[in-house]
Formats: C-alpha cells, sequence, structure tokens
C-alpha cells in the first residue's frame, strides 16, 4: 500500500470519527465509574464546540464492632464536570 492510499485513509477514518463524536455530542447519557452512577448531558454550541456537563455520585455505609468498639462508617463520592 502506497504512502498516498494510507493517509487518504487514515484521513477518511479521522473525517468518520468526528461526525460520530458530533453525532452522539447532542443527549443525555449514562454511566456508571469508580464514583458512582451518574449522568451527563452534552450538547453543541457551534459545528466545532462542544459542551458536556454531568454529575456522578455513590455512597455506602457499614457498622459494625471490634472488640469493646463500635463504628460506622459512610462513604460519600460526589463529583461534577464541565467541559
Amino acid at each position: 500500500m502506497s504512502t498516498s492510499s494510507k493517509f487518504k485513509r487514515l484521513l477518511c477514518f479521522t473525517a468518520l470519527l468526528a461526525l460520530a463524536a458530533r453525532a452522539q455530542a447532542d443527549g443525555v447519557t449514562g454511566r456508571i465509574s469508580t464514583l458512582g452512577g451518574g449522568i451527563e448531558y452534552g450538547f453543541g454550541l457551534s459545528s466545532t464546540t462542544l459542551l458536556r456537563m454531568g454529575v456522578n455520585g455513590a455512597s455506602s455505609s457499614t457498622t459494625g464492632n471490634e472488640g469493646s468498639f463500635d463504628y460506622d462508617l459512610t462513604l460519600k463520592l460526589r463529583s461534577t464536570d464541565l467541559l
């Protein structure tokens, strides 16, 4: 395969990725990450500029005892993003 042919294939692939990214830019998506479940909303401000915002969160708690010590543990994870 010639260098010119490889370049054309790479250019087509890049264009398809850009179109796919644009097609998925407008809308709401759900996700699960290490910070728990989340929701994200993205929309295009122009043909080349996208805005994405989201929130994630999870919480967990447990109780127990060790000898004469009682304990309550609570873990809360929260994050927001704006890209």
